[in-house]
């Protein structure tokens, strides 16, 4: 089988600075507010957190200190701690900003509920004087009820296509994706993709998830997971296949990537920047230095 050369990447972590507050308060007259009196988040959110956005009225001078404080709603409250964790509830606006966020992580859960109700409310601020329009009230939006139907509706008989960055070709291949029987493991959240490179034998592991706010689901493959074992190729040998990426001449060989499904599911769609790379290694050891194919601009179309 045909493959490429590439070499492997060397990764490193980013570590941001933090700037210290400055303690020179705002003494101009300023407001602060909600800016919103109302937010939807998603139950399992698979981004870092929310934001709830307070705003500023005025011309501060200086940094204003803004404190909140949160209280369950309804009948099927939200709890802290329980149903959601906030990062902090002081936040500091630096001079010369009109806007603020506090960061807010639902956390989610597997099982079938009301949507449930919390408020965010501003109850001091330093610096500033408190507005009217002090209170938000957060829906987190269950997503486990639609997930029966999203979980049905993803699975069948896709063409997928997508261009070899390396020479411009077209890819069309025909993949299926399954699940498992309700009552096994990973009901509801894991599937099967299988058919890659033509092959049945060839496949990949995809975790689905529901945005309960945008109603759509989403696939997510994990860089590192095995293709294929014990697949020969001409001059090398035999070859396990791990799914990665590449940027520029490296091998990334950690990470994930997404794809979001449209709402009638006829269609599942990549970012335009993902990338799919099949790094070839050795049967129980390293990266061996080649890929048995790439791909970019992929989509999945639904044949059945």
């Amino acid at each position: 089988m045909k493959f490429y050369k590439i070499s492997v990447a060397a990764l490193s972590a980013l570590m941001l600075a933090a700037c210290s507050d400055d303690d020179n308060l705002n003494t101009s007259d300023v407001t602060v507010n909600m800016k919103d009196a109302t937010m939807l988040m998603a139950e399992d959110f698979s981004s870092t957190y929310y934001r709830i956005p307070v705003v500023l009225d005025g011309v501060p001078n200086g940094p204003v200190k803004v404190t909140i404080d949160v209280a369950e709603e309804t009948t099927e409250p939200a709890m802290e701690d329980i149903h959601y964790v906030i990062t902090s509830k002081t936040i500091t606006i630096p001079k010369g900003q009109t806007e603020g966020y506090f960061e807010i992580i639902p956390t989610g859960d597997n099982e079938v509920n009301e949507d449930r109700v919390f408020s965010a409310s501003i109850v001091s601020a330093q610096g500033a004087n408190v507005g009217p329009n002090a209170t938000c009230t957060i829906t987190i939006l269950d997503d486990d009820h639609y997930l029966v139907d999203a979980y049905t509706y993803v699975q069948g008989t896709y063409t997928f296509r997508a261009t070899n960055p390396s020479n411009g070709a077209a890819v069309s291949q025909t993949w299926i994706i399954s699940g498992v029987n309700e009552g096994e493991e990973g009901y509801l959240k894991e599937l099967t993709v299988a058919g890659l490179q033509g092959y049945a034998w060839a496949g990949l592991k995809a975790s689905l998830s529901f945005d309960a706010v945008e109603k759509t689901a989403s696939l997510t493959f994990q860089y590192g997971q095995t293709i294929a074992e014990q697949v020969g190729f001409d001059g090398i040998g035999n070859m396990d296949v791990k799914l990665g990426s590449v940027s520029g001449n490296s091998y990334i060989s950690s990470g994930a990537v997404s794809a979001t499904a449209s709402q009638d599911y006829s269609e599942i769609l990549f970012a335009p920047s993902a990338l799919f790379a099949g790094g070839l290694y050795e049967p129980g050891g390293g990266f061996a230095g080649y890929v048995w194919f790439q791909w970019t601009n992929m989509s999945l179309t639904k044949i059945q």
